[in-house]
């Protein structure tokens, strides 16, 4: 009787866990404290940055090492002390489908680099002079004087659609994803829970 009530007890334990997964399709995380804003632009603290890290990619990132790497930029150069050149990665789309181009990196570097939209990380960025798209998938930025730190700030510049509201955020209901927030994403997952796009 006693190895018939240990069967049955190892059976309810393998068996509950199954029953409760298939029953609850929510996620719960616990963080310090909420994000103060879903606008990654808008932010520089460290409450926000752990939520958005999960919803918008950067032009750069570090690897595990703390080596800088690519993210929304499959690579970059220097052309001179105050001239860098990024290449955009062409296989990368936003949640709805749009393809994210030169253009949205230019719009996300703008508008943080924007004294009247009073981005909190704009003295993070207050040396780029200026954007530009050189092509669909090439972007280069302007220094106002070399800046060695540049690369490191941009793992912090999310991109975000050109196509957002200049005002307070409105979702038109004809545009809203239907599994989320709108995320850069590629068929060359680059982790962090990019979904290849079928």
């Amino acid at each position: 009787m006693r190895k018939l009530t240990f069967v049955a007890a190892i059976l309810a334990c393998l068996v509950t866990p199954v029953a409760a997964q298939t029953a609850k399709q929510v996620l719960t995380i616990d963080v310090p404290n909420d994000a103060a804003t879903l606008d990654p632009h808008l932010q520089w603290d460290t409450d926000s940055y752990g939520v958005y890290r999960n919803i918008f990619d950067n032009l750069l990132t570090r690897d595990a090492t703390g080596k800088i790497v690519p993210q929304i930029a499959r690579t970059w150069r220097f052309v001179d002390d105050t001239h860098v050149e990024f290449d955009i990665r062409a296989d990368v789309k936003f949640h709805d489908g749009i393809p994210l181009s030169a253009e949205d990196v230019v719009f996300s570097v703008k508008r943080i680099t924007n004294p009247a939209f009073k981005s909190p990380q704009l003295s993070q960025f207050d040396q780029v002079a200026d954007a530009e798209a050189l092509g669909p998938t090439k972007v280069r930025l302007t220094l106002k004087k070399p800046y060695p730190v540049l690369l490191a700030l941009a793992r912090q510049a999310a991109i975000q659609d050109r196509n957002l509201p200049s005002g307070p955020r409105r979702v038109d209901p004809r545009r809203r994803p239907q599994n989320g927030p709108r995320r850069p994403r590629s068929t060359a997952a680059a982790g962090r829970g990019d979904c290849p796009q079928e």
